[in-house]
């Protein structure tokens, strides 16, 4: 297999997997939140990196980071946790935006920034200058459009709020009801 066949089908590979993952084990991010335990969305982040490196180990020639085994675990994590932050951008943009979450679609593009990541970590030269470009264009639209549409929160304050509200231990707040006149 050659060096552009293998990075096609490893970009291709992981966006699908990316998709698959997210939408059978993505509940236990929801989960998480939902309830401030950070231990019902740790396994997300593993079965994302060892998606990555099975994903990685049959594409080896796709990128000089995929061809022996410790460099390829370095790679897994990369493209499998920065591909989860990517996820939690988008969706901070898209929540932010107020845009009206069509299912398919907010599915299938939350699965993009794994190959993203990986295209920025591919042998040829192309891959690495298109994944770059389509990466820095997303975020500046991923910033611009919630300002442009004078939502409160901005693409920021959401992914930070969704990252502490997944990761970050806390205590469940009590429901208080005022029952005076």
């Amino acid at each position: 297999m050659n060096m552009t066949r293998a990075s096609w089908i490893q970009l291709a590979s992981l966006w699908g997997a990316a998709v698959l993952v997210l939408v059978t084990a993505g509940w236990l991010l929801l989960l998480g939140g939902f309830f401030g335990s950070p231990l019902l969305s740790a396994p997300v982040p593993f079965i994302l990196v060892g998606v990555a490196y099975a994903l990685g180990s049959a594409t080896r020639p796709a990128s000089r980071l995929t061809e022996s085994h410790g460099t390829r675990v370095l790679w897994a994590f990369l493209v499998g946790l920065v591909g989860l932050a990517g996820t939690f951008f988008l969706f901070a943009a898209f929540d932010a935006a107020g845009i009206d979450h069509v299912p398919w679609l907010v599915i299938i593009l939350l699965g993009l920034p794994y190959p993203l990541v990986a295209g920025i970590l591919a042998t040829p030269w192309a891959f690495r200058a298109g994944a770059l470009v389509l990466t820095a264009a997303l975020i500046v639209l991923g910033v611009w459009l919630p300002a442009s549409r004078d939502k409160p929160a901005s693409t920021g304050e959401r992914f930070a709020e969704m990252v502490h509200d997944v990761f970050v231990p806390h205590k469940a707040k009590q429901l208080r009801l005022d029952f005076g006149d």
